[in-house]
């Protein structure tokens, strides 16, 4: 009988640890060289005007702030964007007017988490928003965007160990996923996508061990009901994949029954402040008449989470155009591209695996479908496409499953990996709020499919023996 390749993850190992560690270090250092101290968009305006408004005047909404309104401060440039300041000069535009006064749109628990955040700080320093501005939204990246990144760096590192044949296999794989893909874009600034990225590769770390212990239980519905707080369009979804798992990996009441109970708290929180705020349990910016405030740029035929599309031919053309149009989610992501074909080799062969497959696949394709159908507006002002920056960790998990069962793609998956770094240098260039097109972008594209199908899939398969193949066959 031959040994498996999957390399057990030993919790205790002091070498598994010192690498977390450098990993973390590795990865908070980058995520504070890419940081932008200033806000990007409506979107972090809405988001940092909350968390101001609840630690300074104890209150949700944000009419006060000074990323509300900008023109407040004597030097409204100090931490707005100079690139796109034209457009954030009157403050963010993703709010909702609720009872004779102005709201974030984001939800709520994130900003919650973030005020705790920043009432420390500004309990050891004294720091005030609105006396230091760019401080206060450096901490504020710090807090939810750098840790954020960090965490998701090591989770998955933690994931491809589990699955990697090699320490090659493995350091590729990380450094793709940490630097070849949108993540470290999304690290400059606030935003909730780079924390939901975090929370689902903490849910695949879960996921691909074996502990079926207590803790890791509650753990897993603990970060479920964190994913659904964040996240409303992708909460079915990764309700879904998550339980159809836990279904196939612990049929017994009892681990169900600790599951929900450690899901339930967050998602309870969400819905309560979510009432306090809109009166409603449903997300508060799906009510067209909080959109009906003066100046508004959403109504009905442009705000997400009502149905856009009038015929299945355009329901089809838009969610094909999120993946692979000029913001398409796999072009700016090339190592993606193998995921497809991934998926049908993978459920060609036998897998102890598949669960893991099934929960990673419904997550993807589920958050997918929901937001091309509830969306036709390619998530607005952004690099790529927002809504999908979680999917990175679902989509490298079975990248890592893949590479295991068919080593000899792994030079074909590198080509990949090599204009994905490519191209993110462009993209945390160019910033997660663009309003532009990457540079070279269709030129990249172009030469990453070729380079692909002449060097990649063309290569001799590697000599290594799928000993993982073998093991299955024994």
């Amino acid at each position: 009988m031959i040994s498996s390749p999957v390399r057990p993850i030993d919790g205790t190992s002091r070498t598994y640890d010192r690498r977390s560690l450098v990993l973390a270090v590795v990865a908070i250092l980058a995520g504070l060289i890419v940081v932008r101290d200033r806000g990007g968009s409506w979107y972090d305006l809405s988001r940092l005007a909350t968390v101001e408004s609840l630690v300074d005047r104890q209150t949700w909404w944000i009419d006060d702030s000074i990323f509300h309104q900008p023109r407040l401060h004597p030097d409204p440039n100090s931490f707005l964007d100079r690139n796109v300041a034209e457009n954030l000069i009157d403050g963010t535009k993703d709010k909702l007017w609720i009872n004779e006064h102005f709201y974030s749109d984001k939800s709520p628990v994130p900003a919650l988490i973030m005020a705790v955040g920043y009432r420390s700080i500004q309990s050891i320093t004294g720091l005030r928003a609105i006396d230091h501005p760019r401080t206060f939204v450096l901490w504020m990246i710090f807090l939810s965007a750098v840790i954020p990144f960090a965490i998701a760096v090591v989770c998955m590192d933690r994931v491809f160990r589990r699955f990697s044949t090699t320490p090659a296999i493995n350091n590729l794989l990380t450094l793709s996923f940490a630097l070849g893909s949108i993540a470290l874009t999304y690290t400059e600034s606030v935003n909730n996508h780079i924390l939901m990225l975090a929370v689902c590769s903490m849910i695949c770390q879960t996921v691909t061990q074996s502990s079926r212990s207590l803790f890791a239980i509650l753990r897993l519905g603990l970060l479920v009901g964190m994913g659904y707080a964040i996240d409303q369009g992708g909460a079915l979804p990764l309700l879904l994949a998550t339980s159809i798992w836990f279904l196939l990996r612990h049929p017994q009441f009892r681990p169900i029954a600790y599951f929900i109970v450690g899901a339930l708290p967050l998602i309870v929180l969400h819905h309560v402040l979510n009432f306090m705020i809109g009166g409603t349990l449903t997300p508060a910016n799906s009510n067209p008449e909080y959109l009906a405030w003066p100046g508004s740029p959403f109504n009905t035929s442009t705000m997400t989470g009502v149905l856009h599309h009038e015929s299945i031919g355009g329901f089809l053309i838009y969610a094909f155009d999120l993946l692979v149009g000029k913001k398409g989610f796999l072009g700016h992501n090339l190592a993606l591209y193998i995921v497809p074909m991934a998926i049908v080799l993978l459920f060609r062969v036998r897998s102890k695996f598949r669960p893991e497959l099934l929960f990673a696949l419904i997550l993807s394709v589920g958050t997918w479908m929901m937001y091309s159908m509830f969306s036709n507006n390619w998530a607005g002002m952004c690099c790529s496409i927002r809504w999908f920056v979680p999917l990175l960790a679902p989509g490298y998990l079975i990248i890592a499953i893949f590479l295991q069962r068919f080593p000899e793609w792994t030079w074909s998956f590198s080509v990949l990996a090599a204009w994905g770094f490519v191209l993110g240098v462009l993209m945390v260039w160019a910033g997660p709020w663009t309003m532009r097109m990457i540079p070279l972008y269709w030129p990249i594209q172009v030469a990453c499919l070729l380079t692909w199908c002449i060097v990649g899939v063309r290569r001799k398969p590697f000599s290594t023996p799928n000993t993982f193949a073998l093991q299955e066959a024994a």
